[in-house]
């Protein structure tokens, strides 16, 4: 349960604080869902690393969208095509950014591939909520107070 000091502590913080907190808690889950489907495609399936991870990415993205808007971004209202949009449109330049860093990374300075995906996708995070925060849910009223469980 969540104590009534813990709440106000909650509410004092800043906004943007309050949105990576929930972007990162949905990011790191949506991480593992990517990692796990890249290694199947690459470990199982044999498929080449770098088109295994723009597929992986893209599975996770309509989760992502739909967590962030609704509880990063606090927007419970019905989808607007424009905000799917302008996800994917910062979808798609995160998956060139986190594609050209894996490669460089493996190819460039020889990151064994998994090390390589980590540090792309630490990476790729501060852009993609930035540029959400910024462009795609501009107009949201952050994050509810109780955290989802």
């Amino acid at each position: 349960m969540i104590t009534p000091f813990f709440i106000s502590q909650w509410k004092r913080l800043p906004l943007v604080f309050r949105q990576a907190f929930f972007y990162g808690m949905i990011g790191g889950c949506s991480f593992v869902l990517d990692f796990c489907l890249y290694l199947l495609q690459t470990r199982i399936f044999h498929i080449y690393f770098l088109i295994a991870n723009v597929c992986s990415f893209f599975v996770v993205g309509t989760l992502n969208f739909f967590s962030n808007r609704r509880w990063t971004f606090g927007n419970n209202t019905k989808t607007r095509l424009n905000d799917y949009t302008k996800f994917f449109v910062i979808a798609g330049t995160g998956v060139v950014l986190n594609t050209s860093i894996l490669a460089g990374l493996v190819r460039i300075f020889s990151f064994h591939d998994v090390v390589a995906k980590v540090v792309a996708a630490g990476i790729v995070f501060f852009w993609n909520f930035g540029m959400n925060r910024r462009w795609t849910f501009r107009h949201q009223e952050g994050p509810a107070l109780v955290l989802p469980l």
